[in-house]
């Protein structure tokens, strides 16, 4: 009973000094995947177009980033963080906030229609909660 009571006093003491840069982590990768994002969006103008410098120039910044995102996945994954799960999906209050509510009549109430920002776990914990769209059906 004393070795299993210490070995978990040990565990939640490691979690708890891993968590504050786990959560930088995140917050890291949360701002490359935008940038990724906004970059595999960029629709330069006609005459960057046809410059292949900038085409390459371009296509080196996403290539960049992505294997930003993936070392960032790894590192995370290493360290047993896992996403949680959202979309369609019914709320779950425990791991995920509700921001916002948008209304399909297609969908249940209380099903997740979009993320905002991605909710993480930590070794089966709570790491980071969901910042989630819910669905609110409009009464007749």
């Amino acid at each position: 009973n004393e070795l299993t009571s210490r070995r978990r006093e040990e565990r939640t003491q490691q979690q708890s000094i891993e968590r504050p840069l786990l959560l930088e982590l995140l917050e890291l990768r949360d701002r490359v995947e935008a940038g990724a994002t906004a970059a595999s969006a960029y629709q330069p103008g006609l005459l960057a177009r046809l410059s292949s410098r900038t085409n390459r120039h371009l296509a080196s910044l996403q290539e960049g980033m992505d294997i930003t995102l993936r070392r960032l996945s790894n590192l995370l994954t290493r360290y047993q963080v896992t996403k949680i799960e959202t979309q369609d999906r019914p709320l779950d209050p425990h791991c995920m906030q509700v921001i916002e509510t948008g209304s399909r009549p297609d969908r249940e109430d209380g099903i997740i229609l979009s993320e905002q920002r991605k909710g993480y776990l930590h070794q089966g914990t709570l790491l980071r909660e969901a910042e989630v769209v819910v669905n609110k059906r409009e009464k007749s």
